[in-house]
């Protein structure tokens, strides 16, 4: 059976009945597994560690569009061998992961944080970043990574806000250099606040009463900074610092995307094989005979023998 790489053009249009048609009709042609993913990035991150190069890959373009099309796909008998992953975004803090027997989820706030969580970080800053300039930051090596983490928190915390109180804040589009210190890092979160606000439109919000929340939601929140940053977020303000503070990067350069490439690539294997989401899609394979989605974990050199060529 020839199965095929689908990853469709981005399609922002696409509603959930039209990922679970196309879903339908792959299953028509192709009786291997089926993996749904959020986005292209998901797609290129994934794909690295599937059992099957040619295993269908589709990308629903949204979480809501995956969890609306999987509701929809699991209302029908007979189909089967289809897993979605998504973002846990705040679910593992509020308790709001998607009650799916298809539908698995990152171990951090998203994908872009668990590889942050990883010597992929170090591997990426020493590639870009400028070795005095590393080693004269006042928070060097593995504390830089802390250092940009209290920077993506405020902003981290600020969309846990939006949530919790129902303010439906816009944060596509935002620009970080409007906030950040080029040379302190430091985040004047006063125009962060009206920088989103701009965004987000008339909404009748009040910016003194947002920001006193939100400083009383940094003071009395006190969990994992992995399950409130956003990687998009930590990612812009590290390209920030690989321009002036820890590098002197192009914008090109220290794009979002750029990063996001070089984080994806510096990615070790065998920091994937230890996460609950491996563990969660092998448990998933179990239930789902026949459905492998990911590798196996490599099994270590026998006693004595060499795994060297």
């Amino acid at each position: 059976m020839n199965w095929q790489v689908e990853v469709k053009a981005n399609n922002m249009e696409q509603t959930s009945h039209d990922i679970a048609n196309e879903i339908l009709l792959t299953r028509d042609r192709d009786e291997g597994p089926i993996l749904l993913l959020e986005g292209d990035n998901d797609v290129k991150f994934f794909r690295r560690f599937v059992k099957n190069p040619d295993m269908s890959i589709i990308a629903t373009w949204g979480k809501e569009n995956l969890l609306d099309a999987v509701e929809i796909l699991e209302a029908y008998n007979g189909i089967q061998g289809f897993m979605g992953i998504v973002d846990a975004d705040f679910g593992h803090i509020d308790g709001s992961l998607p009650n799916s027997r298809n539908v698995i989820v990152t171990d951090d706030h998203d994908v872009e944080m668990m590889i942050l969580r990883t010597k992929a970080f170090d591997a990426v800053l020493y590639e870009l970043g400028s070795a005095r300039k590393i080693r004269e930051f006042p928070n060097r090596e593995s504390r830089i990574r802390d250092a940009l983490m209290q920077r993506a928190l405020i902003i981290g915390h600020l969309r846990y806000l939006s949530v919790t109180d129902d303010l439906r804040l816009r944060f596509e589009g935002l620009r970080f250099d409007r906030f950040i210190d080029r040379d302190s890092l430091e985040i004047d979160r006063d125009r962060m606040l009206n920088n989103v606000l701009a965004l987000t439109g008339n909404q009748g919000l009040d910016a003194r009463e947002i920001r006193d929340r939100l400083l009383e939601l940094v003071e009395d929140m006190n969990v994992d900074p992995y399950q409130i940053c956003c990687g998009h977020d930590f990612i812009a303000i590290f390209g920030i610092a690989l321009r002036k503070v820890l590098g002197s990067k192009s914008h090109q350069a220290a794009s979002l995307q750029a990063l996001g490439t070089a984080l994806r690539l510096a990615y070790d294997s065998e920091d994937f094989y230890r996460t609950q989401l491996y563990a969660d899609a092998r448990f998933w394979s179990k239930r789902n005979i026949g459905y492998d989605i990911f590798r196996s974990l490599p099994a270590p050199p026998k006693s004595g023998q060499s795994s060297g060529g």
